[in-house]
């Protein structure tokens, strides 16, 4: 009994938190986001703001720093350990997009501005291929009709 309280006690703490929040930024401000873990999702709108929905656990905070050129999205769990987070950003379409994680996947739609994607261990699609992307060699791409994997993988 004691013990099957605990295991509840334990699924309860780590349960699933939904953060939505939304940031005015101004023209020219870039997104920096790293996430170990899970996902990124970019849409664009034509609003200057950055709508940031994401999917984890209780004990992650989602901190958000707009100060300077930067909008620098976080989780950062109350331990300081690794953190895994599901994120849907909506930036304007002019925005440039910094993303890396290392068991993330990545998904960029309508961008207009540059886009740096890296990522260790993580499928990524991306509408609009100019910008700069750094990868491992067991990175898939995945460029809509136009699937490939890198040479070496």
């Amino acid at each position: 009994m004691i013990g099957t309280l605990a295991v509840l006690t334990v699924a309860v703490m780590a349960a699933a938190t939904h953060t939505d929040t939304t940031v005015a930024v101004k023209p020219g401000t870039r997104l920096e986001l790293s996430n170990f873990g899970g996902s990124i999702a970019v849409t664009t709108w034509s609003r200057n703001a950055v709508r940031v929905m994401a999917e984890h656990s209780s004990r992650i905070e989602i901190q958000i720093e707009n100060s300077g050129p930067s909008l620098v999205i976080k989780g950062v769990h109350w331990r300081g350990v690794p953190t895994t987070v599901d994120y849907q950003i909506t930036v304007p379409r002019w925005m440039g997009l910094e993303l890396s994680g290392v068991n993330t996947d990545v998904s960029v739609e309508g961008s207009g501005g540059e886009v740096y994607i890296e990522t260790v261990r993580g499928l990524f699609a991306w509408a609009k291929k100019t910008g700069r992307i750094a990868n491992n060699p067991a990175v898939d791409f995945e460029y809509p009709r136009l699937p490939r994997r890198l040479p070496g993988a």
